[in-house]
């Protein structure tokens, strides 16, 4: 039984790695770091990284979303003024290359870094809002 757990999450880290070097030679990821805000995407050997550099915000200004495969990061920018009379809200959707429902995730905002810790072993319930401690 202990075989296909392994295999499952040497397949996705390999996914993972593939990604993450197309991701970064995206020239479409270098645009929204420069238009929206910066992110960084890495490892460990239990879990995956993702850290937004989000200065002059609170905890309560960002959100996190998940749908199936889509991690979603939003920021309400208050500084500007809203368009049409709908708030600013600055967005950015990182298409992993498996789902992330059943990984358990962390996320803490402090020093102007969020950062979004996706374990890679420990599972959990469908979440779709992760909670930013």
């Amino acid at each position: 039984m202990q075989e296909p757990d392994n295999k499952k999450q040497q397949t996705e880290a390999q996914l993972f790695d593939e990604w993450v070097k197309k991701f970064f030679l995206d020239p479409h990821t270098q645009t929204l770091d420069a238009e929206t805000f910066f992110i960084d995407i890495y490892e460990s050997d239990d879990e995956y990284f993702i850290e937004a550099a989000l200065e002059n915000y609170k905890t309560e200004d960002l959100s996190v979303r998940l749908q199936h495969d889509a991690l979603t990061i939003s920021v309400h920018d208050k500084s500007g003024s809203p368009k049409q009379g709908h708030p600013n809200i600055i967005e950015r959707v990182i298409h992993f290359p498996f789902s992330l429902y059943h990984h358990q995730i962390r996320a803490e905002y402090a020093y102007s870094l969020l950062t979004i810790r996706i374990h890679k072993f420990h599972t959990c319930p469908i979440q779709t809002t992760i909670k930013i401690e």
